[in-house]
């Protein structure tokens, strides 16, 4: 008896012993009640991330980006201010009026460091590298 003889009929490992099935989709509920929960779970899935609050972090994200385009307004006391002493929108402070047109932009901080702390961490880097270029 060969071994390599594949005239000897079906094989053991082929899908000819199975029984042959309608339907073969992944998923498919067939039972009501099954169904049923099935249903009421996807709707339960959708309506909790439409309802979802959004995180803190991206609602203050969302309001600096939103109070960072609008101009200020003439309901301003300190923007009344300016314009009494004579300032007009578009041109920059200061007497001789080379000062800045826009204003200082935010720099937020996220992490827990100082203020000072990466300014502190690059000159100490400096410092390193020319103590390693004097060793050189």
């Amino acid at each position: 008896m060969d071994l390599n003889d594949s005239d000897d009929g079906d094989d053991y490992m082929s899908d000819k012993f199975l029984p042959p099935c309608d339907d073969i989709r992944p998923g498919l509920v067939f039972k009501q009640t099954v169904k049923r929960k099935y249903e009421l779970e996807t709707r339960h899935k959708l309506t909790n991330s439409s309802n979802r609050t959004k995180k803190l972090k991206d609602i203050e994200i969302e309001q600096r980006e939103e109070g960072m385009q609008t101009k200020l307004g003439t309901g301003n006391r300190g923007f009344d201010l300016l314009q009494k002493m004579g300032y007009k929108p578009g041109t920059s402070l200061g007497k001789s009026g080379t000062g800045r047109i826009e204003p200082i932009p935010i720099a937020v901080k996220s992490d827990r460091s100082g203020l000072g702390r990466e300014e502190l961490l690059r000159q100490k880097r400096e410092e390193v590298k020319e103590i390693g270029r004097a060793h050189v």
